[in-house]
């Protein structure tokens, strides 16, 4: 009997300790296209970015070149999971970056670059830019003034989690104790007998 007391106090023990890594994984880039250091022969038509987790909005990509003219819409579309940009301006050869910063469901901001190559100078047929929609982010003007910090709803819900776990876990350890404190008295009990 001592020996499961032991075990249980173990396991919550541990799962104490494990709980603020699983309560703060957060979203990550999970694809790109193109893929980071990729070589590619013409600039295509958009670009897209998969986060692993949905997307709420409001997201900012732009792709620049070398010379840090910017080749993609400011229009940023987000359905599920990823965020989509039209390229509108010719695309010459060289090196470019797709800078993003894309706001997961979870509240929290992905930031980061994806570099790649265009080989062949190619201008691509530019389309239309849609007008915006619900599921359409807003303008790389309006995100640049967001401040990148979780929401206090977000930050808020991450606590409560942390802290309802807490209390389960430590309830359970105090009820162990007791419990063990019970069958060792008796077991004196026992003994004087």
């Amino acid at each position: 009997m001592k020996r499961l007391h032991i075990a249980v106090a173990g396991t919550l023990f541990g799962l104490v300790i494990s709980a603020p890594s699983v309560a703060f994984a957060h979203a990550a880039l999970a694809s790109s296209t193109p893929e980071n250091k990729a070589k590619i022969r013409v600039m295509p038509d958009h670009v897209s970015l998969t986060l692993n987790e949905p997307i709420q909005g409001p997201a900012f990509v732009s792709v620049v070149g070398e010379d840090g003219s910017r080749v993609n819409s400011k229009v940023i579309k987000v359905q599920d999971k990823t965020a989509t940009s039209d390229i509108t301006k010719p695309a010459t050869a060289g090196s470019y970056k797709m800078n993003y910063r894309i706001v997961s469901a979870d509240g929290h901001p992905v930031t980061g670059t994806v570099a790649f190559e265009v080989l062949e100078g190619e201008t691509p047929t530019p389309t239309p830019t849609p007008t915006p929609s619900p599921t359409t982010s807003a303008s790389a003007d309006e995100t640049d003034e967001a401040s990148g910090a979780p929401s206090k709803s977000s930050a808020s819900r991450d606590a409560l989690t942390i802290l309802g776990f807490f209390v389960v876990a430590m309830g359970g350890l105090i009820y162990l104790v007791r419990a063990g404190m019970r069958t060792a008295d008796h077991e004196v009990d026992s003994d004087i007998d």
